[in-house]
């Protein structure tokens, strides 16, 4: 390869080069933890003889108590009638229950109940252990730039996955 080769390397490509490849470490690994939960999520639906979707519907009612079927709807990028169908599933399998909106009669919210709470923790009890094992070798710092770290990736993730509109400004 030549100097006047558009992929010689120089100095400064080497250096990017050495940063990217430390970086791809990174994401490497960011993909490595996404296919293990996947695998967990698996094993979840598995032990609670529920769908995907159900699973995430019950860790986003955990995190987020008290969405309508219709928040719960477009968290879950799925049509109201489907919504009404996945919710009607885990009431019956008794881990989510209706409660009336105080704030409007006419709607419903909907909770986790401490059935499908204790379900979801009985099963991942010893991730968690695991994991907690972990997050205590590392220091408040360390801890804090991971989260931090986390946080943006998946605000990234977020802001490209949402589609952009562009207008025509003719």
């Amino acid at each position: 390869m030549s100097a006047d080769d558009p992929r010689a390397a120089t100095p400064a490509s080497t250096s990017r080069s050495a940063e990217h490849g430390e970086f791809l470490s990174v994401l490497s690994a960011l993909r490595m933890v996404e296919s293990a939960y996947s695998d967990i999520a698996k094993r979840l639906c598995a032990e609670l003889g529920v769908g995907g979707n159900d699973v995430r519907a019950v860790e986003l009612l955990i995190e987020d108590p008290g969405l309508s079927p219709t928040d719960l709807a477009k968290r879950l990028d799925i049509s109201p009638p489907s919504a009404t169908a996945l919710v009607d599933r885990l009431v019956e399998a008794g881990f989510v229950e209706r409660i009336p909106d105080i704030a409007d009669r006419r709607r419903r919210l909907l909770v986790v109940t401490e059935a499908g709470t204790h379900a979801m923790f009985r099963s991942l009890e010893p991730l968690l252990d695991e994991l907690s094992q972990i997050g205590t070798e590392l220091d408040a710092n360390e801890q804090r730039t991971i989260s931090e770290f986390l946080q943006r990736v998946a605000a990234s993730y977020r802001s490209f996955s949402t589609p952009t509109i562009e207008t025509n400004t003719d």
